[in-house]
C-alpha cells in the first residue's frame, strides 16, 4: 500500500506542498540544494532542524 498525498495549506514559498506518510514534499527551487547543504551544516553542529531526505525528479 502506498501513502496518499495530502495537500497542506498555509505556506507562502511554493504553490504545492503535500504530506506523504511522514514526509513533506514540495518542488525544488533554484536555491534548494544550497539551502539543504546549509541546513545539513547546522544539523552537523547540533542544531535541531528538519533534514532533507532526498529528491525525486517527479
Amino acid at each position: 500500500m502506498t501513502d496518499r498525498e495530502v495537500p497542506l495549506e498555509g505556506g507562502n514559498a511554493t504553490e504545492r506542498v503535500v504530506r506523504v506518510g511522514n514526509t513533506v514534499r514540495k518542488p525544488w527551487a533554484a536555491t534548494s540544494r544550497q539551502v539543504a547543504d546549509f541546513v545539513d551544516t547546522l544539523a552537523d553542529r547540533g542544531v535541531d532542524v528538519p533534514r532533507t531526505t532526498g529528491r525525486s525528479d517527479c
